[in-house]
């Protein structure tokens, strides 16, 4: 339930790390102006106790390498800073596992690693973004599989491909309904079997190249709604 005050250079290159809720139920943080480096291990225990959690206030925090790494059951980790996500090692969620973006904060995937669930028993993971979740680089697809995503902030897709196959909570039928979604470039942005014919989201296709196929069948950008097509993008309506 404290600060974890670094300077320097931590890493967690194994076990786990178990930042628990103090008696005043504040989690425990990293601040300070140090490195953190995640190369392998998982954040809570296996089977955590609801409210379990760790709070990152740095903007040096890495995670890096091939190696799976782990948001365990019942444990939030949140991002106050800026966390640069590279290669392509995936974050696995368990059950009620949660990384929650703050407003103001980043979530830059540099490589083409991705977020899922552990596997099919892990029930109610999610990803909560008010901040800027943004895949800058890689050349593939990173995907947010069997993880439910819930988009308040921006989005921004720069590089390679951003798949949603696990939900997005702004997504209602055929309407998506809130959230800023950039595509810029070469790159796409992929939400599955969405068939998005009305939008109160703002949307910007930027570059004659950006993909973001299921906006494709829009006839109504309602009240709320901003759509932008910019440097070089054409469009035709449905």
């Amino acid at each position: 339930g404290g600060a974890l005050t670094n300077s320097g250079t931590v890493e967690l290159a194994g076990g786990s790390l178990l930042g628990s809720v103090n008696s005043k139920g504040k989690n425990a943080e990293i601040v300070g102006s140090g490195s953190f480096i995640w190369s392998s291990g998982g954040i809570g225990l296996s089977y955590g106790l609801p409210g379990d959690g760790l709070t990152n206030r740095l903007n040096t925090f890495t995670i890096t390498g091939t190696a799976d790494k782990y948001i365990n059951s019942d444990t939030t980790f949140t991002n106050a800073g800026t966390v640069t996500h590279r290669d392509t090692g995936y974050i696995l969620f368990g059950t009620q596992a949660r990384l929650n973006n703050l407003a103001g904060a980043v979530y830059d995937l540099q490589g083409d690693g991705s977020l899922a669930r552990q596997c099919c028993w892990a029930t109610g993971a999610r990803v909560d973004n008010a901040g800027t979740f943004r895949k800058s680089g890689g050349t593939a697809i990173s995907y947010v599989d069997g993880v439910s995503f819930h988009n308040t902030g921006t989005v921004e897709v720069a590089s390679g491909t951003l798949a949603f196959y696990g939900g997005v909570t702004q997504h209602v039928g055929n309407t998506l309904t809130g959230g800023n979604w950039v595509v810029s470039g070469n790159a796409g942005l992929n939400m599955g079997n969405a068939n998005i014919m009305t939008s109160s989201a703002s949307v910007t296709l930027s570059g004659q190249n950006s993909i973001f196929s299921q906006i494709d069948t829009l006839i109504n950008n309602a009240a709320g709604g901003s759509f932008t097509i910019q440097n070089g993008r054409n469009f035709t309506t449905a």
